[in-house]
Order: structure tokens, then sequence, then C-alpha cells
């Protein structure tokens, strides 16, 4: 049988705690006694009541059929059992089971069992709750510009000649958006610069062309000419 049963130190006062053998028989009753209300060919017996016999008594206590009678005649004298006796078994009911197994105490059991449980599942709870968190922590960290300083840390790390005032200047006006769409990693854009730059073809130093990254190259003295050409037909009528 699995289980256990509540015995309470003030068994200890009990009157008949010094007979050891009414004693190991009503320890024994209370162990094998039904806990909870359950059929048993075609009736039911209760919570605190025992089916057995003398021989099975005689086999759980080790006692002898006499010593088993003796101590079953005490037990009633005192109120701990009642003994109902038929040709084949006896049924013994514990007059005081809740006294003995109070289902206070199982209460309190089944109370630190939920509240356990409850435990276990808040701690799950918050656990997914953390991780939800930390999840939410790295969707909600956005990007931050660089500052002058650490473009140019990185380009002269790299040795790749880019001017780091324009790449600030550039997408500072951009509002730090590569295209439509917002910046995640200023490193790779100075790489994609870099590698922009290197394929360029140098401009000839008396026609400085200004690069800007994605757009087009500018050629200001051809943009002058053009705008002198326009201004001289239109004064010339």
């Amino acid at each position: 049988m699995n289980g256990f049963i509540y015995l309470d130190r003030k068994i200890l006062e009990w009157e008949w705690y010094s007979d050891i053998n009414v004693c190991r028989l009503f320890i024994h009753i209370l162990l094998m006694a039904s806990w909870e209300d359950k059929p048993w060919r075609g009736q039911i017996i209760k919570r605190g009541q025992l089916v057995t016999s003398i021989p099975s008594l005689c086999a759980g206590t080790a006692l002898t059929p006499r010593e088993v009678r003796t101590a079953l005649e005490k037990l009633q004298s005192t109120r701990e059992i009642d003994r109902q006796t038929t040709s084949k078994y006896s049924v013994i009911t514990v007059l005081n089971y809740d006294k003995y197994q109070t289902s206070d105490r199982q209460t309190t059991d089944k109370r630190q069992a939920e509240r356990q449980s409850n435990d276990s599942l808040t701690t799950a709870s918050e656990e997914r709750e953390e991780i939800k968190e930390r999840r939410n922590i790295k969707k909600i960290v956005r990007f931050a510009p660089p500052s002058l300083e650490e473009v140019k840390a990185y380009c002269q790390e790299r040795n790749n000649g880019i001017d780091p005032e324009s790449f600030i200047d550039f997408y500072s006006s951009k509002g730090w958006k590569v295209g439509n769409q917002p910046m995640k990693d200023w490193k790779a854009c100075v790489r994609t610069w870099e590698r922009r730059h290197n394929d360029k073809p140098t401009a000839p130093k008396d026609n400085p062309k200004v690069h800007f990254e994605n757009e087009r190259t500018y050629d200001f003295d051809d943009l002058e000419r053009r705008l002198l050409d326009k201004q001289r037909r239109i004064e010339s009528g």
C-alpha cells in the first residue's frame, strides 16, 4: 500500500499506549483503514473502515488469535473502534478516525501541494515573461548615429580614404536612412562607401567632383559653364 497516516505525539498520553498488543493492533488498523469511501462487494466501505478477519490481523501484527481478540475487546471497550462480524469477515470502524487523521491536515497538505503547483506555474510564467521582455528589449534597441570620432577611428583602422565628415554630413541630411529604410549598421555603410571609393576613377585635380553615396557625381565646372551659357542667351534676346 502507498501513502501515509498521521500519528500525533499525543498518542504517548493514550491509555493503551503502554499495552504493546493493543497499541500495535490499533496502529495497524489505522494503517489499513480506508482513507476515503470506496465500493466493495456491493457495499460502501467508508472512510476509517477496514474489512479484515482475525487471521488477517494476526498475519499483519504477528499476534496470536487470542491476543488479537483481547486487543479488539479492549479497543471496543473504550470506544476506539466498532466491529461488525460475519461468518467470513469483520468490518472494523475507527470511531474517531478524523481525530487521528484529521481532514484539516489533509486540507493543509492539499493547499501546500496547490501552493507548490501554483509556485511552479508562477515561476514558469515569470520565466516566459522574462524571455519575452529580453526579446522586446532587443526589438526596442534603435540605431544610434555614430560620432565623428567613431567614424574617423573606423576609417583610419581600415585605411580606406573615406572623409568621415562627408559621411556624417551626408547621412545626417538623409535622416540616417539608406534609401527609404532606417540605417541599421553604419559600419556596413562605411564599407559600401569604401568599395565605391576604390572602384571610382581618380578625378583630375583641376576638375574636382563631389561624390554622394547612392546618388550621382557632380561636375561643378561643367554645371557652371552651362548656367553661364544659358544666362548669355537670355540677355542677348
